[in-house]
């Protein structure tokens, strides 16, 4: 079971949340406006509801995909060099959410759910790294 380290509640803008490194400078454009998750080195836009109908949950999460009625739209890399992640919504000031067990590439999957656009997002840390970094036996 995937065990809940951190939440974020974050208006979006322009239909979209960012999960990034908090002193990140890279941000990646959308190709189409179709895509669900758009990645840089160190951010990932997620497309979420607009920001008139609501706010998004974000959770950070470590282990598997275990939130019920959820769709994974994401999996890759996220550079994280200071080791703490920022849940924001695009040209807002950055604040940390999550200070990870290390800094570097964190293999993750971004799963969302929501009627028509997602209002829940969930970002799944691996176990094996999460438990690596923090020095965990497992």
């Amino acid at each position: 079971m995937a065990r809940l380290v951190a939440s974020a509640v974050v208006t979006p803008r322009w239909n979209q949340i960012e999960v990034q490194d908090l002193e990140s400078q890279d941000t990646p454009e959308w190709e189409t406006g179709d895509e669900k998750v758009v990645a840089g080195p160190g951010c990932l836009l997620i497309g979420t509801i607009d920001d008139t109908d609501g706010t998004v949950t974000v959770d950070l999460r470590v282990g598997p995909v275990d939130v019920p009625g959820v769709t994974v739209v994401h999996e890759g890399l996220l550079s994280c060099p200071s080791g703490i992640v920022s849940v924001n919504s695009p040209c807002t000031s950055r604040k940390p959410t999550l200070r990870l067990p290390r800094a570097g590439d964190w293999r993750v999957t971004v799963a969302v759910s929501g009627a028509g656009l997602p209002d829940y997002v969930g970002v799944f840390f691996r176990e094996e790294e999460w438990d690596a970094g923090s020095g965990a036996a497992g």
